[in-house]
């Protein structure tokens, strides 16, 4: 059996304990990402709408990823991380994670975010730009 939301009339399954294969669900207006809300109609979350781990090398590659076409970088440590699709709104917030343990600061450069990209950063302790081998982002709106 399929299932299909469309976001506007909702969805009544027959028995909370009958488990359903839902192959797809569907926003009701275009870029913009289903809702999850509980049996009172409370928002109680949201997709992630994007995310991707990548190689910050000289050449920055996409591992794995949802909704990020490319990394592109301006200096050592500077990344543009850039959608797919672009995001709904510039209003999101997103989180900057290396793989390793390092004495870094990182995150999003203030005002870098629009609807198509959105540029992070890595810095070591002194303020110079840093290449830690892998990154993780995500972003949530």
């Amino acid at each position: 059996m399929s299932i299909i939301l469309d976001g506007t009339n909702g969805i009544t399954l027959p028995s909370p304990s009958t488990l359903y294969s839902v192959t797809q669900i569907q926003s009701a207006a275009s870029l913009t990402p289903p809702i999850i809300k509980d049996s009172a109609g409370t928002e109680i979350g949201r997709f992630c709408l994007a995310w991707c781990k990548f190689n910050s090398s000289a050449s920055p590659t996409v591992v794995q990823g949802f909704n990020v076409s490319s990394i592109t970088q301006g200096a050592t440590g500077f990344w543009n991380v850039n959608f797919t699709n672009p995001l709904p709104s510039a209003n999101y917030s997103g989180f900057v994670t290396p793989d390793g343990n390092y004495a870094i600061t990182l995150g999003i450069i203030p005002g870098s975010q629009t609807t198509t990209y959105c540029q992070v950063y890595v810095k070591t302790s002194s303020g110079a730009g840093y290449n830690p081998g892998v990154l993780y982002v995500a972003f949530f709106g």
